[in-house]
């Protein structure tokens, strides 16, 4: 056997697999591939039916996961028969009638699209009365199916107008072939966890009153691109070299009290490209130097001030930047940073700078879009 008949042979099981596991569930959802089959029409006429056959036939816009303000609604088109409930009397099974129920089926399908299509365009719009009703506009389109679909029917005579039902067959196909696909992009909406580490590096006296200990820095960053905002903690122990006070608050040599950070920065994204991105950060921080509970010193002083900072991320691994699973996409970096922190106790001047690295992991929805 030739490696093509038996690449021939492995999609042919396939198809046939799936066509079965459809069959088996009584429903079958519409494909490029896949026509409908007299097989496919199990069902009986009800008692009161009027006609001798009915296509059990659905659309709708299928949204895969619920829209936050991080991960936005996945809108699917679906097009499906329920097999079960579908019948057409042996008598009037022709080749005809059953091209009708394809182009019907194949309408459908253009209308599901057309239906999500028309809620994504609906969601970016700027007025607010559209973007807030999408299920007016599902109607709508719902609406406009059906009367294309009994259009069909009368014009065609349920595929006896032969050449009607040709010309129809050709309109349907030709706008299935030009159905365009949404345009998957990142929101400028996004959430960042971080987590790094690194020296404390003492300015002007503060070395001569502290020591300089590894600090690590835990924060949350929220952006709307190109503005972030980012607010954190970052501390560690400290041993004083030399006795300073500040009023009433005195910390004698050789004991440990700790520093604790509590910055607010707004940044700036002034690179942000596919493995780079560098924010500069301005913004204000607190400071509070104290002793742990268990330290019988209560001495405790706080100090604010304004603060800069830079961060320089480098993306290293990222996930469904095209929304291939989800809308939701998710980047893991390895950030470098820099902070400078003034601050003063009392008449000593403890400013000193904060360079870290670690790991950030920053994650937003994305977005669908159709070309105006």
């Amino acid at each position: 056997m030739t490696p093509k008949s038996i690449i021939f042979l492995i999609l042919y099981v396939f198809f046939i697999a799936e066509a079965s596991s459809q069959d088996e569930f009584g429903v079958v959802f519409w494909t490029e591939d896949r026509d409908l089959e007299w097989s496919d029409f199990k069902g009986s006429p009800l008692v009161d039916s009027t006609g001798g056959f009915f296509l059990d036939i659905y659309i709708k816009s299928l949204a895969i996961n619920t829209s936050n303000l991080f991960v936005q609604s996945r809108l699917d088109p679906q097009t499906y028969v329920y097999t079960n409930t579908s019948y057409a009397s042996e008598e009037l099974r022709t080749d005809d009638l059953l091209r009708y129920f394809n182009v019907y089926f194949d309408l459908a399908a253009y209308y599901s699209n057309k239906m999500v299509k028309h809620q994504i365009q609906a969601l970016n719009s700027d007025d607010i009365v559209v973007a807030s009703n999408l299920q007016i506009i599902k109607n709508a389109l719902i609406e406009e199916w059906r009367n294309e679909s009994a259009r069909l029917a009368i014009e065609t005579q349920y595929g006896v107008e032969i050449e009607q039902l040709i010309m129809w067959e050709e309109d349907v196909e030709r706008k299935l072939s030009e159905l365009e696909k949404p345009f998957f992009s990142k929101s400028p909406y996004s959430m960042t966890l971080d987590l790094t580490v690194g020296p404390l590096i003492g300015l002007s006296e503060y070395n001569e009153f502290l020591s300089q200990p590894t600090t690590g820095v835990l924060g949350v960053e929220f952006s709307k691109a190109p503005f972030t905002y980012h607010m954190g903690l970052s501390g560690g122990g400290q041993s004083v070299k030399q006795t300073f006070s500040k009023g009433n608050e005195v910390f004698p040599a050789n004991t440990k009290p700790n520093i604790l950070n509590l910055f607010l920065h707004t940044g700036y994204q002034l690179l942000d490209v596919r493995r780079w991105r560098i924010v500069p950060r301005i913004g204000v921080h607190f400071s509070n130097l104290r002793y742990p509970n268990s330290d019988d010193n209560e001495s405790s002083v706080w100090s604010t001030s304004i603060t800069t900072g830079t961060t320089i991320d480098y993306k290293f691994k990222s996930w469904n930047n095209q929304a291939n699973v989800h809308m939701m996409y998710s980047e893991v970096s390895l950030r470098l940073g820099a902070y400078l922190y003034p601050m003063q106790v009392g008449g000593q001047n403890l400013s000193h700078i904060l360079l870290t690295a670690g790991v950030a992991w920053r994650f937003g929805p994305i977005n669908a879009s159709y070309p105006n």
